[in-house]
């Protein structure tokens, strides 16, 4: 019987016949599907098979006899959507004769409807299965991936039929319609048998991997519908979200969690771009300058929501499988924190969208942050002590940080050592304890810091306004030192330590704070401890006013405040005040109890009475330079570029000069000629707060000084700096060339702060502690006594030797140099002669 007759008389078979003959007939029609190349016939085959005889094949052989057959299914709907595309293709670039243009539709609906034929063919084969009940994976195993193949090629087409058909999409719009239709009631239908399949502890690893599949292109099927029919992808994700979770003890080991979380962070942050674009926009006062699309914002944000959700199950769920994509969940977490306040960067939208905003997305941020707190990657990502981040990130980074210690102490001791404690092996990413990252991110919130940003208050004794971020990352470190495990409470001194010491003022203070914290409500013998070690460490130390010296002894001040009175008396006995001045310098005694303190009054007066006596039955002290010398060094530093702390000495320098008077020698013309450079050179500064230093020294000047030709000669040398002038004494307020932005100003200032912070790092790892600070060392025979712990070696006297009278001598050649050049230029006087011969015999006494 020829192949047409076979398909003519079986298309006539009753459904007792078709039972009789299946096992005859099937075989035959699937080689004669495979056989044929003609579409239509191919479709016939198809539906008859799908309709007639699959109802009469037993469960246990339909996989074999049927479905394993699928995969061509897959060519036949590729090759009817790609000649649906190469007939709109050819119509839109012909649009002369209108019987082609007919002849062109007719042909793209009737491909249509053989597309539409072979998705009814699928739709039976589900319908006929699922009547079956509960099955195994292994019965169908090829259906669904069949069927999501199909999904797939529909809803593509569908969403791309704007680009496909152009101005035949009127025309075809019907079908189209009827496909997006029955491609959607086909996924349905597909939801409904993968609830009907079960695994189970029989089930193999085929079964299992099978199952993944299905899942991960169940979730490439959601990408594609995403901007098709949001209600599509919201089934899409619950029936991968329900599936991942009913058998994730099967799943877990094989399912590619990291592709279903990566691509739902993906969605999400496209999403919440979109969502803060269709908000109502604000201005700076809080008005309503652009209506926005409130509907289509709040339906958003709910799919947003519904996303968010999804994804907190994946990271409940499968937190020990997350691999990969825990970077992508980082880097969310930080724009979600970025885009909403207090953060800087948030946009200028209504508040009522923030509030809904934080309702569905932000209050999975805690969570998440739950979920990830044993994860390793998570660890690297908020403490790699070399991660480079964008500038506006380090806030939300921080904010983050704060949530994990706050997390912390309610967690497992192994989490708690991981993140307290990091072992670290050569080939991880280099990462520092949890405490020292908060720290860390700090210093880059300068901004956030100088423009006191608000955050809510979450601690007892709530403020109705909020707490600034300050009080804030205070509060939080305070609560989680009272918590620190007691096995690493040498980790906490040491980061509480370096940030002392550290020259960023906010950090600084903020461990200056946290130590208080500690002392007030730890031990009085901690208490104790701590500030011995701390007095010990200043007096080995030459009192300087590097910023780690002084918050130092800024630290020292407070902490004896909170030790106990017998340990204060122990204090006073150690330190005694003879021996430790320098010490005794820069602690009030209202610091000490009432009954300590007169015994510390009566050995400081001793102590400076001698100390006078001796100063003044000793030799007349002189001057070791001339005010003119001075000016010009002075003149000479500021032609070199120096640093700011210079110039805003220099001018107020300058301003104390105002109610000097100079006797009339040759001197005097010196000095006076070199006063109208110096101001004029510090008016002209480029730095806000050296100029306005500047016009107020020398307003002051002006007003003091008996020497009025100054005056005119320093306006006279820069028209510009005239008209500054007279503007300050006019009190006209200056005009900025650009609005003034306080942030992009404090943003500046952080730049500035850090480049002063990091030339202060290099250098101190260019040279050693001993060969910092010389030109404010004591003689090495003024200098304390070291501890016998303490004591330096012989090679290391050598080197202290060297830092100390080495910028001495090189003073001193560099000021008979001046001499020398002075005395080119006219005779030096006498007085100063003979004070150079004392000088010189005195050098030789020395010898």
């Amino acid at each position: 019987m020829s192949q047409t007759s076979f398909l003519e008389d079986v298309s006539t078979w009753t459904e007792n016949t078709c039972s009789q003959k299946w096992m005859e007939a099937v075989p035959k029609l699937i080689s004669y599907y495979e056989g044929t190349t003609e579409a239509s016939k191919r479709v016939d085959i198809l539906k008859l098979l799908c309709s007639s005889f699959l109802p009469c094949v037993p469960i246990e052989k339909v996989e074999e006899e049927v479905f394993s057959h699928f995969d061509k299914v897959h060519h036949i709907f590729d090759e009817l959507l790609q000649v649906l595309v190469n007939l709109a293709s050819s119509s839109n670039g012909n649009n002369d004769v209108e019987k082609q243009l007919l002849d062109v539709q007719e042909q793209i609906i009737a491909k249509l409807q053989m597309a539409l034929s072979v998705i009814d063919s699928l739709q039976a084969c589900i319908q006929h299965v699922c009547s079956m009940g509960e099955l195994a994976m292994d019965k169908i195993r090829s259906l669904p991936t069949a069927v999501l193949h199909v999904l797939s090629g529909a809803y593509t087409h569908c969403k791309d039929s704007g680009d496909i058909y152009g101005d035949l999409l009127t025309m075809v719009s019907d079908p189209l319609s009827a496909l997006f239709k029955k491609t959607h009631s086909l996924q349905m239908s597909l939801s409904s048998l993968l609830d009907l399949v079960k695994l189970t502890p029989a089930s193999s690893d085929q079964d299992i991997d099978d199952m993944c599949t299905v899942l991960l292109r169940l979730h490439e099927l959601s990408a594609i519908v995403n901007s098709l029919d949001v209600k599509i992808m919201v089934t899409t994700w619950k029936t991968v979200s329900r599936l991942a979770c009913q058998y994730k003890d099967f799943l877990k080991n094989r399912l590619d969690v990291a592709v279903l979380v990566t691509s739902l962070c993906k969605q999400i942050e496209l999403a919440y771009e979109y969502l803060l674009q269709l908000a109502p926009q604000c201005d700076a006062d809080g008005m309503v300058s652009s209506d926005g699309d409130h509907r289509a914002f709040s339906k958003s944000v709910k799919i947003m929501g519904f996303q968010v959700k999804v994804l907190v199950m994946f990271v409940k769920e499968f937190d020990d499988y997350l691999g990969s994509c825990v970077k992508d969940l980082y880097a969310m977490l930080l724009t979600w924190l970025r885009y909403v306040p207090p953060s800087l960067h948030a946009p200028s939208i209504s508040p009522q969208c923030f509030d809904e905003i934080r309702r569905q997305v932000i209050i999975a941020v805690e969570p998440l942050t739950l979920h990830l707190l044993g994860n390793r990657q998570f660890m690297e990502c908020l403490t790699d002590c070399e991660q480079e981040l964008m500038p506006e990130l380090s806030f939300p980074r921080s904010l983050l940080q704060l949530r994990v210690l706050e997390m912390l102490p309610k967690c497992q001791a192994e989490v708690q050592d991981n993140w307290i404690c990091p072992q670290v092996y050569p080939e991880d990413i280099q990462r520092e304890s949890i405490l020292k990252a908060v720290f860390r991110s700090l210093k880059c919130c300068h901004v956030e810091l100088s423009l006191s940003v608000v955050l809510p208050d979450v601690h007892c004794g709530k403020k109705p306004g909020g707490v600034t971020l300050y009080e804030y990352v205070c509060t939080q470190i305070c609560g989680f030192v009272g918590s620190y495990p007691e096995r690493h409470f040498w980790l906490l001194e040491q980061c509480l330590l370096e940030n002392v010491v550290c020259p960023n003022l906010h950090s600084a203070v903020l461990a200056i704070d946290v130590w208080n914290f500690m002392a007030r409500y730890g031990t009085a013998d901690l208490c104790r401890d701590h500030v011995g070690f701390i007095a010990r460490l200043l007096c080995t130390l030459p009192a300087n006013p590097c910023p780690g010296y002084l918050h130092l002894t800024l630290l020292l001040r407070r902490l004896i405040k909170f030790m106990a009175v017998e340990h204060q008396e122990e204090f006073i006995k150690e330190f005694c005040v003879e021996e430790n001045l320098s010490l005794w310098s820069f602690i009030p005694l209202s610091t000490f109890a009432r009954a300590a303190t007169p015994q510390i009054v009566s050995s400081l007066t001793t102590t400076a009475t001698d100390i006078m006596r001796k100063w003044i039955n000793g030799p007349t002290r002189t001057t070791s330079l001339t005010s003119e010398l001075i000016l010009h060094g002075i003149l000479t530093v500021l032609k070199s570029n120096p640093e700011d702390a210079f110039r805003l000495t220099a001018t107020t320098f300058l301003g104390s000069l105002g109610k000097k008077k100079l006797d009339p020698t040759f001197e005097q013309g010196q000095i006076l000629n070199k006063l109208p450079q110096l101001f004029t050179a510090l008016l002209k500064d480029r730095n806000p707060l050296i100029h306005q230093k500047a016009l107020e020294a020398f307003a002051k000047f002006a007003e003091e000084t008996s020497h009025e030709a100054v005056v005119p000669e320093s306006l006279q040398q820069d028209s510009n700096v005239r008209e500054m002038v007279v503007n300050y004494l006019s009190k006209i307020p200056h005009i900025p060339s650009e609005t003034y932005n306080l942030p992009k100003y404090l943003d500046q200032q952080k730049w500035h702060l850090q480049k002063y912070m990091d030339s202060m790092t290099t250098a101190s790892n260019e040279s050693p502690a001993q060969e910092r600070d010389t030109d404010m060392q004591e003689p090495a025979s003024k200098r304390l006594k070291y501890d016998s712990e303490t004591e330096i070696q012989p090679e290391t006297k050598n080197k202290n030797e060297d830092a100390i009278y080495t910028p001495l001598l090189n003073k001193l050649r560099d000021t008979v140099a001046r001499f020398h050049e002075l005395q080119e230029t006219s005779a030096l006087p006498s007085w100063v002669t003979e004070e150079l011969k004392r000088l010189n015999t005195e050098l030789g006494d020395l010898t």
